[in-house]
């Protein structure tokens, strides 16, 4: 069984988040082992970023894992690949619980049955805390609501995952919210090649550029507003709008956005994930703002 010592901390930088739980996929990947234990220490600080990006590696592990998760990672369920809210009551009680927290426990909704209506109402009720949590003023407010419901539609829409997830967290002193939604399902490039706008010889980083460059979407419909316009539409209106921190991580393709500027890059088949992380820091306040000024 082998053993892998994880980051014991995270820093503020936006991306320090993945640069370390990359690091932790690319050893995973070089495990022959059919078990391995992931330690980390009792004061170990990360971010929603580190955390999705390594649960959505541990989603599709072909391994047994062991998880020895400090205090922190064991309230947020991180051990427990998230807290399942499959009922109204469940959501309820959660952020009930968590209401003079500053973060949310990882959260994890259905994406069968009822699961979109309820998907959408996690969403609403996560935008609504980050709101009371961070002082968000209402401009900023209805620009996070509009995101998280974007990136939650393309879940069902076009994963075919069984699951969805969120993870999040107010740095008021700091200025920022930090937002991560994720699912383990077919990728961007799945998303497009079920649609028929894309066959096996194309690439991540073809279908990356698609979402990001073309006027394409995964759907016949030109006024579609899924992935990726709505994409599209969120990372401007997070970049250029308020000057936030966008990420796209799906597949062995990422995408970067911030306001120096931003940049599609291939990876290593050993950094590859199945399915697509979405994270976002999301500045609390601009003078100036509003959301209205970018939808499609």
């Amino acid at each position: 069984m082998m053993q892998i010592s994880c980051v014991k901390s995270v820093s503020s930088v936006f991306l320090n988040g993945l640069e370390e739980a990359v690091k932790i996929i690319a050893q995973i990947e070089q495990s022959s082992d059919d078990e391995i234990t992931l330690c980390f220490g009792e004061s170990i600080f990360v971010t929603p970023l580190f955390m999705s990006a390594v649960l959505i590696k541990l989603l599709s592990v072909n391994k047994k894992v062991n998880l020895t998760a400090n205090n922190y990672l064991s309230t947020v369920h991180f051990d427990s690949y998230g807290l399942q809210l499959d009922s109204p009551e469940a959501t309820s009680d959660c952020f009930r619980a968590f209401e003079n927290k500053t973060y949310l426990p990882i959260l994890r909704f259905t994406t069968e049955g009822l699961g979109m209506q309820r998907g959408a109402h996690i969403g609403s009720n996560v935008a609504e805390f980050l709101k009371r949590r961070a002082s968000l003023p209402t401009e900023t407010h209805m620009a996070l609501t509009y995101m998280v419901s974007e990136v939650i539609d393309n879940i069902f829409e076009h994963a075919y995952s069984k699951s969805g997830y969120i993870s999040c967290q107010a740095y008021s002193r700091l200025g920022y919210v930090d937002l991560s939604i994720f699912d383990n399902g077919i990728s961007l490039i799945g998303s497009f090649r079920e649609a028929g706008r894309m066959n096996e010889t194309n690439t991540d980083v073809e279908a990356m550029e698609a979402v990001i460059n073309d006027h394409i979407s995964t759907k016949n419909l030109p006024e579609a507003e899924n992935r990726g316009f709505g994409i599209r539409t969120s990372r401007k209106m997070l970049v250029k709008g308020l000057g936030g921190e966008f990420l796209i991580y799906s597949g062995c393709a990422l995408f970067v956005s911030n306001p120096k500027g931003e940049r599609i890059m291939g990876l290593p088949t050993n950094i590859g994930v199945r399915g697509t992380l979405v994270a976002m820091r999301i500045p609390i306040s601009k003078k100036g703002f509003n959301p209205a000024d970018y939808y499609q």
